[in-house]
């Protein structure tokens, strides 16, 4: 979920985001570890509160393109990366290009790093 969050964060951030192998990874950890729903809460959390509701609405749209929102939504995807690349590569466009302005991205990531620093 933190790949995600980076994801959701800074589309273009650093590299270990940029994969759906490295999404998978992170996310089979947070659901091994039981950090997975907590860190769902969190990325929703930090979306309703530095986002305005047009920007949240668009931030799902995306989200929905791949559906990485349940454990088994994490074992349909990652046990057959290959076929959804395309997907993942897509949704990495409409975050991009549905990216919030940098003062709700700075106060979103903020919240994100916040949050996780508590857990």
């Amino acid at each position: 979920m933190l790949c995600l969050s980076s994801t959701l964060a800074d589309p273009d951030g650093p590299p270990h985001t940029h994969t759906l192998e490295n999404l998978c990874k992170d996310l089979k950890e947070s659901i091994d570890d039981g950090t997975f729903f907590g860190r769902k809460k969190i990325l929703d959390d930090c979306s309703a509160k530095s986002l305005p509701p047009d920007q949240v609405k668009a931030m799902e749209k995306c989200r929905s393109m791949i559906p990485l929102e349940t454990p088994s939504d994490v074992e349909k995807v990652c046990s057959d990366i290959k076929s959804h690349e395309p997907k993942f590569n897509e949704a990495r466009s409409c975050f991009k290009s549905n990216s919030p302005a940098s003062d709700a991205k700075k106060t979103f990531q903020d919240c994100i790093k916040e949050a996780l620093d508590k857990e």
